[in-house]
């Protein structure tokens, strides 16, 4: 949902009045945030890939890839990071490619 309403402000971006400046500067300061939340726990979890085992780190990052079997290796990871990237694929193509038809 947030996705969607960052792609929508977006393709309506103007720089006329404070509010409008607020809202675009917003809607591209969220956008860059969301690109960067798959890109951290890419970092993240293969940086420290032999502590996601501790309490420690599954109270803070378990729900990420709790479903996920870590005996595979670091390749795993990819899976919760590629749901997110096709997320974000898939609000921009709803947005920026209505008109077009997408098989």
């Amino acid at each position: 949902m947030l996705t969607l309403s960052c792609m929508i402000n977006l393709r309506y971006l103007k720089w006329d009045s404070f509010s409008l400046i607020f809202m675009s500067s917003l809607s591209i300061l969220v956008t860059l945030v969301l690109l960067a939340y798959p890109a951290f726990f890419a970092w993240k979890l293969t940086k420290d890939f032999d502590s996601l085992e501790t309490s420690k780190f599954k109270k803070k990052y378990g729900k990420f890839y709790e479903e996920l079997d870590l005996r595979n290796g670091k390749m795993v990871l990819l899976q919760p990071i590629w749901f997110l990237v096709r997320r974000f694929l898939m609000s921009m193509m709803v947005i920026f490619l209505r008109t077009t038809v997408i098989w």
